[in-house]
């Protein structure tokens, strides 16, 4: 069923940047989610509306990145607006394309979150390469890191630590694609934030212009329609 829905909206191959009018796109490894799909269609339909064509490398957090400064893809999404000073050979498109809150998952209901320090008292897990969780939680009483989201509820599943650090909309998502019921987000967000596509800067020229395509995609419904469409699909599924 995923699969199917998943190949409306995004051709995936697993290769190198092509030459010509592709653009390869590194991003994260998630369970496919409605969230993500409408992402991965949101960006596929602002590209062919410039002329390309997106192909998607979905790859653990850090070596996503890795390849997309590296150039051996074209950008990277989705990310905060802090991304470049850590990767100076991406360019930000300043056009968001979602806003999301960050939340502790956990099986304990208990715990009370009030900001990053609340848990630092806390045994945490995070997904590998999220530069914001190293740098404000590094001194947790115990961190461990993994590679992609379904290792993060896998762990907090096996008790190996209390708190989970993911996106909140796409967090309760996978748990249901993963039929994980007894991990929940938390309440009060910890962070919250724009995300943003990322062009490595052989791209320059043409980033004025995704960002300008974005927006207009705001304002002519083309967000919304692209939304609706994908929960017709999931309920027709």
């Amino acid at each position: 069923m995923v699969t199917g829905l998943i190949s409306l909206t995004l051709l995936v191959f697993p290769t190198q940047a092509f030459a010509g009018n592709t653009l390869v796109l590194s991003t994260e490894k998630y369970t496919a989610t409605p969230h993500t799909m409408l992402m991965n269609a949101i960006i596929t339909e602002a590209l062919k509306r410039l002329g390309y064509k997106t192909v998607l490398r979905r790859l653990p957090s850090k070596r996503a990145l890795y390849e997309a400064n590296s150039g051996e893809v074209d950008g990277n999404f989705l990310r905060n607006s802090s991304l470049s000073h850590n990767y100076p050979n991406l360019i930000m498109v300043p056009e968001p394309i979602t806003h999301i809150s960050m939340v502790a998952f956990s099986k304990h209901e208990d715990i009370r979150v009030n900001g990053w320090n609340s848990l630092l008292p806390l045994r945490v897990v995070w997904i590998r390469g999220w530069q914001i969780c190293e740098n404000k939680l590094v001194n947790a009483r115990k961190i461990s890191r993994v590679n992609n989201v379904d290792q993060l509820f896998n762990f907090l599943e096996e008790d190996r630590a209390d708190v989970g650090i993911f996106i909140k909309e796409l967090g309760v998502e996978t748990l249901r694609e993963m039929r994980i019921k007894n991990i929940h987000p938390l309440l009060a967000p910890i962070y919250e934030y724009d995300l943003f596509l990322y062009l490595h800067k052989k791209h320059a020229k043409i980033v004025p212009q995704v960002a300008e395509t974005l927006h207009a995609m705001k304002e002519d419904g083309t967000f919304q329609a692209l939304r609706d469409r994908i929960q017709r699909q999931q309920s027709d599924h």
